[in-house]
């Protein structure tokens, strides 16, 4: 899930997996799978990409329609503690670390559709997805709109317009490469002030109309075509991480530009750890 912070990704992955995001099953660079591979014959990974607070990849397991699902939260672009640069250096290494115990079967992007426009993060983010996947992987990207449960009619009427002319402009080329859009009409996100135990019912009632919206669109990537993401295609053939697509977004962005003492002659941003471990 791409997603900026408070789009509900947390409510989501609790109500998939009934789990509370706080308890963390995490994995550092150079780490064993977690979970027993043999009971896993067939893993699906499922990136998230949260913008601020996640420090390390945090992994949550589930099972849809007999097939086991691993809900992978990373920590996102845009992060308060963190620059683009380091957490660019987290996604390669967990595609090192990962890939060869589970198959990505797809991204989900979650957006909030109250937003009148897309600001300078969510454009970020959308751009680095865009150039993490390559076009060939879009088919396996789920764009999943939130935060409708709270809409009155009037509302819902202006954030279906809003979601319309997204789906023709900022997401039309993700679309046009076969990506999909659902509306996530049933509120999960957890009430911040105590409530009744009447309106705890209401609420898991919500959850669970919501956890059937979403494993259906879960079950989508049972059969899906497994494809390659552009940037693990890229760092199989050993591009200088900066000359990938991705890096061009960062070095494009104002955010980070490279440090002068880890360019080369050539102007290329060198990583000597990325060197080591993508050499081995």
């Amino acid at each position: 899930m791409v997603g900026l912070t408070g789009v509900e990704k947390s409510s989501i992955i609790k109500t998939l997996t009934g789990e509370d995001v706080h308890v963390e099953h995490t994995i550092h660079t150079g780490s064993f799978f977690p979970f027993p591979t043999h009971a896993l014959p067939v893993a699906f990974g499922l990136i998230v990409l949260s913008p601020v607070g996640t420090t390390t990849f945090v992994m949550f397991p589930t099972i849809i329609d007999e097939q086991c699902y691993i809900l992978i939260d990373t920590p996102g672009f845009n992060d308060q503690v963190r620059t683009d640069m380091e957490v660019f250096e987290e996604i390669l290494k967990w595609f090192h670390t990962m890939t060869p115990y589970c198959d990505l079967a797809g991204i989900l992007y979650v957006h909030d559709i109250t937003p009148k426009r897309f600001n300078k993060s969510a454009v970020l983010n959308l751009d680095m997805l865009e150039a993490l996947c390559g076009e060939e992987f879009f088919k396996n990207v789920t764009i999943l709109t939130t935060m409708w449960g709270d809409m009155n009619r009037s509302a819902t009427k202006a954030a279906e317009k809003r979601q319309r002319e997204f789906e023709q402009d900022a997401w039309k080329t993700l679309i046009a490469g076969g990506a999909r859009v659902f509306s996530l009409r049933h509120g999960v996100a957890e009430p911040e002030d105590p409530i009744t135990e009447e309106e705890r019912c209401e609420l898991e009632k919500q959850r669970n109309l919501a956890r059937g919206e979403l494993e259906e669109i879960m079950t989508y990537y049972k059969t899906s075509e497994r494809v390659t993401p552009r940037i693990q295609k890229e760092v199989s053939a050993k591009v200088d991480i900066m000359s990938t697509k991705a890096g061009g977004v960062l070095r494009r962005s104002s955010n980070l530009p490279p440090p002068p003492n880890q360019m080369d002659s050539n102007g290329m941003y060198y990583c000597p750890e990325f060197s080591e471990l993508f050499n081995r």
